[in-house]
Protein backbone atom coordinates (compact mmCIF):
# COMPACT_ATOMS: atom_id res chain seq x y z
CA UNK A 1 0.00 0.00 0.00
CA UNK A 2 1.35 3.53 -0.84
CA UNK A 3 0.46 6.88 1.35
CA UNK A 4 -0.13 9.88 -0.94
CA UNK A 5 2.05 12.42 0.86
CA UNK A 6 2.23 16.21 0.50
CA UNK A 7 5.15 18.28 0.14
CA UNK A 8 4.56 22.03 -0.41
CA UNK A 9 2.88 22.15 -3.63
CA UNK A 10 3.91 18.45 -4.80
CA UNK A 11 3.07 15.12 -3.76
CA UNK A 12 4.54 12.02 -3.72
CA UNK A 13 3.57 8.30 -2.99
CA UNK A 14 5.77 6.13 -0.07
CA UNK A 15 5.13 2.35 0.22
CA UNK A 16 3.82 1.92 3.88
CA UNK A 17 2.41 -0.39 6.08
CA UNK A 18 -0.78 0.22 7.73
CA UNK A 19 -0.95 -1.79 11.48
CA UNK A 20 -4.31 -2.38 13.78
CA UNK A 21 -2.54 -1.83 17.40
CA UNK A 22 -3.49 -3.26 20.08
CA UNK A 23 -4.32 -0.13 21.96
CA UNK A 24 -6.79 1.18 19.07
CA UNK A 25 -4.79 2.92 16.92
CA UNK A 26 -4.12 2.94 13.15
CA UNK A 27 -0.29 3.23 12.82
CA UNK A 28 0.91 4.09 9.47
CA UNK A 29 4.48 3.51 8.88
CA UNK A 30 6.74 3.93 5.95
CA UNK A 31 7.51 0.57 4.62
CA UNK A 32 11.36 -0.41 6.01
CA UNK A 33 11.20 2.18 8.84
CA UNK A 34 11.87 1.46 12.69
CA UNK A 35 9.69 3.75 14.69
CA UNK A 36 6.33 4.44 15.14
CA UNK A 37 5.19 6.27 12.08
CA UNK A 38 1.31 8.38 12.26
CA UNK A 39 -0.96 7.08 14.84
CA UNK A 40 -4.49 7.65 14.28
CA UNK A 41 -6.86 6.67 17.70
CA UNK A 42 -9.58 4.75 16.56
CA UNK A 43 -11.69 7.53 18.60
CA UNK A 44 -10.35 10.30 16.64
CA UNK A 45 -11.49 8.65 13.62
CA UNK A 46 -14.36 10.93 12.18
CA UNK A 47 -14.47 9.24 8.41
CA UNK A 48 -13.31 6.56 6.06
CA UNK A 49 -14.25 6.50 3.02
CA UNK A 50 -13.71 4.09 -0.29
CA UNK A 51 -13.55 4.43 -3.58
CA UNK A 52 -12.05 2.99 -6.77
CA UNK A 53 -11.24 5.59 -9.02
CA UNK A 54 -8.18 7.37 -10.84
CA UNK A 55 -7.57 9.46 -8.60
CA UNK A 56 -9.39 10.27 -5.22
CA UNK A 57 -12.06 12.55 -5.10
CA UNK A 58 -11.30 16.83 -5.59
CA UNK A 59 -12.76 17.47 -1.73
CA UNK A 60 -9.67 15.15 -0.55
CA UNK A 61 -6.95 15.90 -2.97
CA UNK A 62 -6.69 19.13 -2.19
CA UNK A 63 -2.68 19.20 -1.81
CA UNK A 64 -2.41 16.79 -4.84
CA UNK A 65 -0.16 17.59 -7.77
CA UNK A 66 -2.20 18.68 -11.46
CA UNK A 67 0.28 15.32 -12.54
CA UNK A 68 -1.01 12.71 -9.95
CA UNK A 69 -4.83 14.21 -11.18
CA UNK A 70 -3.86 12.92 -15.01
CA UNK A 71 -3.31 9.19 -14.17
CA UNK A 72 -6.26 7.36 -16.00
CA UNK A 73 -5.92 3.79 -15.10
CA UNK A 74 -8.41 3.10 -11.61
CA UNK A 75 -6.67 2.60 -8.30
CA UNK A 76 -8.19 1.58 -4.66
CA UNK A 77 -8.04 4.43 -2.42
CA UNK A 78 -8.88 4.54 1.07
CA UNK A 79 -9.17 8.15 2.64
CA UNK A 80 -9.03 7.96 6.60
CA UNK A 81 -10.41 11.81 7.80
CA UNK A 82 -9.16 12.10 12.02
CA UNK A 83 -9.38 14.64 14.19
CA UNK A 84 -5.72 16.02 15.56
CA UNK A 85 -6.28 18.40 18.42
CA UNK A 86 -8.69 21.03 17.52
CA UNK A 87 -7.69 20.17 13.84
CA UNK A 88 -9.13 17.81 11.28
CA UNK A 89 -6.17 15.98 9.23
CA UNK A 90 -6.13 12.67 7.06
CA UNK A 91 -4.58 9.86 4.95
CA UNK A 92 -4.69 9.18 2.06
CA UNK A 93 -3.71 5.42 1.15
CA UNK A 94 -3.92 3.61 -2.32
CA UNK A 95 -4.35 0.45 -1.61
CA UNK A 96 -2.84 -2.36 -4.12
CA UNK A 97 -5.43 -4.37 -5.86
CA UNK A 98 -4.53 -7.85 -4.23
CA UNK A 99 -5.11 -6.66 -0.78
CA UNK A 100 -8.03 -3.60 -0.90
CA UNK A 101 -10.62 -5.91 0.11
CA UNK A 102 -8.76 -7.63 2.66
CA UNK A 103 -7.41 -4.50 3.89
CA UNK A 104 -10.98 -2.99 3.94
CA UNK A 105 -12.42 -5.71 6.37
CA UNK A 106 -9.79 -5.63 8.64
CA UNK A 107 -9.95 -1.64 9.50
CA UNK A 108 -13.47 -2.25 9.57
CA UNK A 109 -13.60 -4.93 12.08
CA UNK A 110 -11.19 -3.27 14.32
CA UNK A 111 -12.34 0.12 14.67
CA UNK A 112 -16.03 -1.07 14.34
CA UNK A 113 -17.12 1.97 12.34
CA UNK A 114 -17.96 1.90 8.99
CA UNK A 115 -16.48 2.74 5.21
CA UNK A 116 -18.35 4.58 3.10
CA UNK A 117 -18.06 3.45 -0.51
CA UNK A 118 -18.01 6.28 -3.20
CA UNK A 119 -18.81 5.85 -6.94
CA UNK A 120 -16.76 6.75 -9.43
CA UNK A 121 -19.76 7.85 -11.99
CA UNK A 122 -19.66 10.70 -14.81
CA UNK A 123 -15.43 10.26 -14.38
Amino acid sequence: MKQVVATGDKSKEQEVDLIVADDNHLIIRERGRQGTGSSIPFDAITLMAYERSAHPRAETAFFISPMFLMSSSKKHWLTIEYAKGEKKDLALLRLDKNEYQRALATIKAATGKEIERLTDEGR
